[in-house]
């Protein structure tokens, strides 16, 4: 499917060590005096955060936050519940289905210890009185954020009138958190008695902020019994007890613009006192009627020594706490390091009253540094696997869509680390310029800046292209930087002689932009070429009689030439759509009239050729299983032509429904076995909405759940092919 076609129905949607393949954290040796210090086996849950899926498919009565790890006898129930979708089709047909209806009932429940831990047996507790889940399955994080670290399903046992679900470690595992996925029968109510996780601690976490001070420029609510006039209530330690009048609770809202993303923010600047080495920032909101839910995110800076403040961390809403409508939701933004400051900056994104009752600052006593991850490769497997993907893709995500696109530097190296893990390398950024919107991402020349250019507020990071390149750098990745998107063929008025013209004045553009952006991001080491965004497909190649072809390559021909004079030995990819809509020969035909260089002594103009696969433009929601017999002749076709151009063929396959959900983990593995016969590499469309443990959905409902779904499923099968 064409990308511009999906911005439609985005804005209608709202809308794991894996044994063979994913990194496994080594403690560094600096913190060898603190592990020899606290070599005693201990309950790490004990008085730690947890919380569940955040999805109105999950119902729990009795949870304040603290009664699964305080160690005491209070226990949970959680009712499954199965939710009713709509979805419609690429004809516009509607289809009903439910979350549910294709695969089992599930939630999940994590658990965070803080640092990183010796972990060596992990348990989970239900009471006989209610439900028992069909299984559990383990999965942990080195992170606290990405959990691709797949151990297995969990062995239970009867003990003391409760049935236990356990793993114990054959050598301990070094975990941050761990993932408990609880897979039950639609309708069913299991009662959690208790969380527990026995391992040797290898850093102390302590609570840094009870009874700091703070400030904020909000205004607060004229209610006396809400107000935080001492500012002490945010850092007293006492949380609230679920009700809206409760006095532990104080209300804010904003009243002025974040200068970055435009949006409504209220900073609190916290004063530690002294310099700490801090890891941890939770916010606890209250998420009854009329407040709580409002907000968006929050987003934590740090003051360095030099009084500017840095990226710490981004966090959304990613699990709750609570139940019926007294809901506390948990804002953490984590690092399983320190860093060193004495004041924090939280600032916490929303448009309406907010009702918060502590903010919780940890850290620990001696500084503890970054463990060094071993990724382990796994693409010399026999069996097919996703090589890398689009991180999103258009040039402003946020406008008219929800807020959960806005990771600051440190979340957008965590989400590529969770990539790593499942075993990718490339990555293709967001779109740079607009031609149209006359948007661009980075700052403008001055002559961009004539022609109506301005830099563009749809990201959190203030240069997303380095915040991209420098985590790749770290991570080992290869990066593709993408140029500029204008107008489909098809949508350009005028005869093809006039649509013709229209590319060749785009070009004029990428002339003033392409060499910006090269003298700004080419000598990151994992810099490896350009996508060049405006796409095209079969339908439109064979437009009047094939001067859709000879559009293009103009377009792409000009960009080719442009990247050569800068830049000779980057890679420069494009992602056709396989719309069906022309013959197998016909499109290879016209593809490699498309790429082919105008000499034999030169490099054909295009070097990697990444077919979209687009099997959902069908009047279902399943893919047919004719589709991918039809489809395999495009592939054959594509693949020849491309090599005979001297280019590289490469899958882009689509994880996403047309109907804007995440598509079913069997036809994602039966896409990928389709085109990994012939495809060099496979690379997705688009990876933080649809791919990834910390989906960019809306985290409230179940497409954050479904997408997990899908990422956990993943790390599960990488599990099981090596």
């Amino acid at each position: 499917m064409n990308r511009k076609l999906l911005a439609l129905f985005l804005c209608a949607a709202l809308l794991f060590s894996i044994v063979s393949c994913v990194s496994n954290a080594n403690v560094s040796d600096n913190n060898s005096e603190v592990s020899a210090m606290n070599d005693k086996q201990v309950n790490l849950s004990l008085d730690t955060f947890y919380g569940f899926s955040f999805t109105d498919a999950l119902e729990i009565k009795g949870d304040d936050g603290k009664v699964l790890t305080n160690g005491e006898t209070a226990s949970i129930l959680c009712k499954v519940k199965d939710v009713p979708l709509t979805h419609g089709d690429w004809f516009g047909g509607s289809h009903s289905t439910s979350l549910f209806d294709e695969k089992e009932g599930a939630y999940y429940l994590k658990n965070d210890f803080g640092f990183i831990a010796s972990l060596e047996k992990s348990s989970l507790s239900f009471s006989k009185g209610k439900d028992i889940p069909e299984r559990v399955e383990l999965f942990y994080s080195d992170d606290g954020y990405n959990f691709n670290l797949y151990v297995g399903e969990m062995e239970n046992s009867e003990i003391d009138g409760n049935v236990v679900f356990s793993i114990k470690f054959d050598e301990p595992i070094n975990a941050k958190a761990v993932k408990y996925y609880i897979f039950s029968a639609v309708g069913t109510t299991n009662n959690i008695v208790s969380i527990e996780n026995l391992g040797v601690r290898q850093n102390e976490r302590v609570l840094l902020s009870k009874g700091c001070s703070y400030t904020h420029d909000g205004t607060e609510s004229a209610a006396a019994n809400n107000k935080d006039e001492e500012k002490k209530k945010l850092t007293d330690g006492v949380f609230g007890s679920y009700k809206e009048t409760d006095s532990n609770y104080a209300l804010f809202k904003s009243t002025k613009n974040d200068p970055l993303t435009t949006l409504p923010v209220i900073s609190f600047d916290i004063d530690l006192k002294d310099v700490s080495n801090v890891s941890e920032v939770h916010l606890s909101s209250y998420a009854g009627t009329g407040a709580g839910k409002e907000i968006d995110f929050i987003s934590v800076k740090y003051e360095e020594a030099s009084g500017n403040f840095k990226d710490f961390c981004t966090a959304f809403a990613e699990s709750k706490n609570g139940g019926s409508l007294t809901e506390r939701v948990r804002f953490s933004a984590m690092r399983n390091h320190t860093v060193q400051t004495k004041k924090l900056r939280v600032l916490v994104f929303a448009s309406t009253f907010i009702a918060i009752d502590e903010i919780e600052v940890y850290g620990s006593e001696k500084a503890v540094t970054e463990p060094e991850y071993q990724f382990r490769p796994i693409h010399e497997t026999n069996k097919p696997v996703i090589a890398g993907g689009f991180y999103g893709f258009f040039i402003n995500y946020i406008q008219g869509y929800n807020k959960h696109h806005f990771f600051d530097e440190y979340r957008i190296y965590l989400l590529l680390k969770g990539w790593r893990e499942l075993g990718m390398e490339y990555i293709v950024a967001p779109n740079n310029l607009d031609y149209n919107a006359k948007q661009i991402l980075i700052e403008p020349t001055k002559e961009l800046a004539e022609k109506g250019y301005k830099k563009t507020s749809g990201q959190g990071a203030t240069d997303v292209n380095e915040a991209i390149l420098s985590a790749c750098d770290k991570l080992g990745m290869k990066v593709f930087v993408s140029t500029l998107i204008s107008t489909t063929y098809p949508d350009i008025p005028g005869t093809p002689d006039d649509k013709i013209k229209f590319y060749g004045e785009v070009a004029e553009d990428a002339e003033m932009l392409i060499p910006l952006l090269n003298e700004k991001y080419a000598s990151h080491k994992s810099f490896y070429g350009y996508y060049l965004t405006d796409e095209t497909c079969d339908y439109w190649m064979t437009a009047d009689g094939g001067k859709g072809t000879d559009a293009y390559r103009v377009l792409y021909g000009s960009q080719s030439s442009i990247i050569r004079s800068v830049n000779p030995n980057a890679e420069i990819m494009i992602a056709p759509a396989a719309w069906r809509s022309d013959t197998p020969k016909n499109f290879a035909s016209n593809m490699k009239k498309l790429i082919s260089a105008d000499s034999s002594s030169e490099k054909p103009i295009i070097t990697i050729v990444a077919m979209q696969d687009c099997l959902g433009r069908e009047p279902t929601l399943k893919v047919p299983d004719e589709v991918y017999s039809k489809f395999e002749g495009y592939l054959s076709d594509l693949s020849k032509a491309v090599s005979e151009a001297g280019s590289r063929f490469f899958s882009d396959a689509e994880v996403f429904d047309v109907g804007y959900k995440g598509k079913r983990f069997n036809e994602i593995i039966k896409s990928l076995e389709l085109e990994d016969e012939y495809s060099e590499s496979i690379i997705v469309y688009d990876l933080p909405h649809y791919f990834s443990a910390q989906g960019r959905g809306s985290f409230d409902s179940y497409m954050y759940f479904d997408y997990d779904y899908i990422t956990s499923s993943y790390a599960k099968y990488l599990n099981q092919i090596n």
